[in-house]
């Protein structure tokens, strides 16, 4: 049940973001669902518009990654 809903979510997300692509959040949130699918490649390209649309969070966003790197 919990995979069913990862997977709503993820349509969901991937839905707005093709509205949207220029909603930080949005794009933040999808790459950390699509991580949690293993859909890494998918991840870090929604992570990279994340950062594109807010470079002031660089490095949040680089210790979050090396968080990841770590838990693999």
């Amino acid at each position: 049940a919990a995979q069913g809903r990862l997977d709503e979510a993820i349509a969901d997300y991937e839905t707005t973001v093709q509205i949207r692509p220029d909603y930080f959040l949005g794009q933040k949130t999808l790459a950390e669902l699509l991580l949690r699918r293993g859909r890494v490649a998918e991840a870090a390209a929604h992570y990279r518009a994340a950062l594109e649309l807010r470079p002031d969070l660089a490095a949040e966003l680089a210790e979050l990654a090396r968080t990841l790197q770590r838990s693999k």
